[in-house]
């Protein structure tokens, strides 16, 4: 936990961490994701860095709360397929992060990109769990509003099946000139 934290390290080779940053989960993980890859709650939060890659070999299957919080530098982040869970605020306030590939294999990131005004999300085609409707990513029931694309426009028409829509998600996308309420709200 907060391995890094507000620290001046601008890259770093996911490829060769070892011990308690990322590793297999044991018996003491409170989440009890046992024997899958981790980044830690806070692990990286408040560095320099600027780029963020996963690479597929890794096995990363899950980044834990605020891991990459308040990462000012950070513009690109690329997620490995086989991660599953991205915690809630993972990415907090990257005030300056422009795009993160978000891969099939991502089951859970409810609100992990609170706070970065700037972000563009590219939602695998392939992932099962989330779909993106006219920038407007919903999950795959369409229970919920996960995000909205920076860039959209128009009117959004919510499906009547929305029951809650994430803080923040319309934050900064200005093109957006109506919202018609799903009656499940």
């Amino acid at each position: 936990k907060n391995a890094f934290k507000n620290t001046a390290i601008t890259s770093f080779n996911f490829e060769v961490i070892a011990g308690r940053l990322v590793d297999g989960f044991t018996t003491e993980t409170a989440n009890n994701l046992n024997d899958r890859g981790a980044i830690r709650e806070g692990a990286f939060e408040g560095t320099k860095l600027t780029e963020v890659v996963l690479p597929y070999s890794m096995k990363v299957t899950y980044i834990g709360t605020r891991a990459f919080a308040n990462c000012e530098n950070l513009v690109t982040v690329t997620l490995g397929f086989g991660l599953e869970i991205v915690e809630e605020r993972a990415f907090e306030n990257c005030a300056n992060l422009e795009y993160v590939f978000i891969p099939a294999s991502v089951k859970t990131f409810d609100n992990a990109f609170f706070g970065c005004d700037k972000v563009a999300l590219d939602l695998d085609p392939d992932n099962l769990d989330f779909t993106m409707i006219n920038g407007v990513m919903y999950n795959a029931a369409e229970t919920a509003i996960i995000y909205v694309a920076k860039d959209a426009s128009g009117e959004v028409n919510m499906p009547n099946t929305v029951k809650t829509v994430a803080q923040g998600a319309f934050k900064g996308v200005a093109g957006i000139t109506a919202v018609k309420l799903s009656s499940a709200l």
